[in-house]
């Protein structure tokens, strides 16, 4: 089958694909409000969806903002499920917020287009259709490197090439020079009772890994910095360390000790983190931060 990844275009500045169940959990905190409330209905039905984030919009950066704002970003998402044709553009039809074009739906107000080129299959973009029906008929190469495959399973897969370069442009309004080909993240659901470093929602009572403290999922963690090659690997793991320093600050503020209670360590060309949890608010609120998603979720540090 298809990896949904294959639809996306080349060169975007982060990649995630998850399955169903992690998505209804994440979405709506990985991407603008309006966007993740409008796309929520397609949640119920998706087995596995996979998002681009693209550059700013060119609204955004027309209005003279500086760093990368959730309003404007841009992104391509592609929903794998079970959706009824029929039912699907009937529901699209009969809501006025969605009005018809040549090639799918357009909400004006939230700036998305949506396509249903088949059963099983739903489009969605804050660009046009066109590239994306046209990568649907003919997909393409897979945005994550081979070694990282075997994560096809995994329930939540972050891929981001260039992180301290095109991303942090983005985010931060500079770039670092650090020879980083991409942040791999990797996130699956928790065996209950399982033990590891538990995230600032997860309890910390015996047998309580796999759930948080007010009730929802825990994550085991993996994080990979794919290196230019070994040499750099071994060069610059100070430097990489002191950016995931800066980098956990940013995603979760005061709530970032267990990212930086992560344990690091050199694979050949790879600076690994041995697997660490992470509740799903925190989990969401990383990934969205890391991504420039949005801010759907509750910020961590802020919990009671």
């Amino acid at each position: 089958s298809v990896d949904p990844l294959e639809l996306l275009a080349p060169g975007e500045l982060a990649y995630l694909r998850m399955d169903g169940a992690t998505a209804r959990l994440l979405a709506p905190a990985l991407m603008p409000a309006g966007e993740g409330k409008t796309l929520s209905p397609l949640l119920q039905r998706t087995r596995t969806l996979a998002l681009g984030l693209g550059p700013r919009t060119a609204a955004d950066l027309q209005s003279g903002a500086g760093p990368r704002t959730a309003a404007g970003a841009s992104f391509d998402a592609v929903f794998l499920g079970s959706y009824p044709y029929r039912s699907a553009a009937l529901a699209l039809g009969g809501n006025s917020a969605w009005k018809r074009e040549a090639l799918g739906y357009y909400d004006a107000k939230e700036g998305i287009r949506v396509a249903l080129p088949g059963p099983g299959l739903v489009l969605a973009t804050t660009g046009e259709l066109q590239p994306l029906l046209e990568r649907a008929r003919a997909p393409g190469a897979n945005p994550l490197p081979p070694r990282f495959s075997a994560a096809a399973g995994t329930g939540l897969v972050l891929w981001v090439p260039d992180p301290f370069g095109r991303l942090a442009e983005e985010l931060f309004g500079m770039s670092l020079k650090v020879p980083v080909r991409g942040l791999f993240l990797s996130a699956r659901e928790a065996a209950p009772g399982a033990d590891a470093v538990a995230g600032p929602g997860a309890s910390a009572g015996p047998g309580a890994a796999g759930s948080a403290a007010g009730g929802g999922a825990v994550y085991e963690v993996s994080v990979v910095f794919l290196m230019k090659d070994e040499a750099s690997a071994r060069s610059y793991r100070s430097l990489v360390r002191l950016a995931w320093y800066g980098l956990s600050r940013y995603l979760l503020g005061d709530g970032a000790e267990p990212l930086l209670a992560a344990k690091f360590s050199l694979e050949g060309e790879s600076y690994a983190s041995a697997p660490f949890e992470l509740d799903s608010d925190t989990l969401a609120a990383a990934v969205s931060r890391l991504g420039g998603f949005g801010a759907g979720g509750r910020d961590p540090a802020s919990r009671n």
